[in-house]
């Protein structure tokens, strides 16, 4: 039962209806936004290539207003889409993060804050890091990246991977596709190379 549900919640054309759905009837995006919950972070690659669509701006308000409800499973494949150069899909991805509101945003919203080179995009990233936690902004990226490591490193549950499969998924920035993309790995050292992750940021952040 779990497998099958897996297969479903994870299946690219279900979540593509369900993303053109949520411009349909109230509904019908009522029922849309509860599917694109339980794909969790499977929905975000296809939220995000629909909304840097230039032929489906009709349905980016629906998307965006969506995007937040995803909640804690969309954190991953979101900070990984930060590297996007797409401006306004980054402004969106940004403010998502704010109103999802969990602690494992911050550091890529500092780094945000530290390293780019749009104001309107620092500014974002500064206001989305009070609405989780104002006493963050106080702090440097790298020591954030830090903090995240050690948080993975010592198995924070609130950093668990889904529990409805026998892998979790490392996610990354396609530059080429321009979308977030996972790599499937053992749940047994998932949280050892989110930690490596977290590190080699925190380098990048300040050498």
């Amino acid at each position: 039962i779990e497998k099958g549900r897996f297969i479903r919640r994870s299946e690219p054309k279900i979540i593509v209806e369900e993303i053109k759905r949520l411009s349909g009837t109230e509904r019908g995006k009522l029922t849309a936004v509860e599917r694109l919950k339980d794909a969790g972070e499977y929905a975000i690659p296809f939220m995000l290539d629909a909304m840097a669509d230039d032929s489906r701006q009709n349905e980016l308000p629906n998307i965006i207003w969506a995007l937040p409800q995803i909640s804690r499973p969309a954190i991953r494949p979101l900070v990984a889409a930060l590297q996007t150069e797409n401006v306004a899909v980054k402004a969106e991805i940004i403010k998502a993060l704010g109103k999802i509101g969990y602690p494992q945003s911050l550091a890529y919203l500092k780094y945000t804050v530290e390293k780019d080179s749009s104001d309107e995009l620092r500014n974002l990233a500064a206001a989305s890091i009070k609405e989780i936690d104002p006493a963050a902004a106080k702090t440097s990226a790298a020591e954030l990246f830090f903090q995240l490591a050690e948080n993975y490193y010592y198995h924070s549950q609130s950093l668990a991977p889904a529990e409805d499969a026998n892998f979790a998924n490392v996610w990354f920035w396609d530059s080429a596709r321009k979308l977030p993309v996972r790599q499937e790995v053992d749940k047994s050292y998932f949280n050892e190379l989110m930690s490596m992750q977290c590190c080699e940021w925190a380098l990048k952040a300040d050498p």
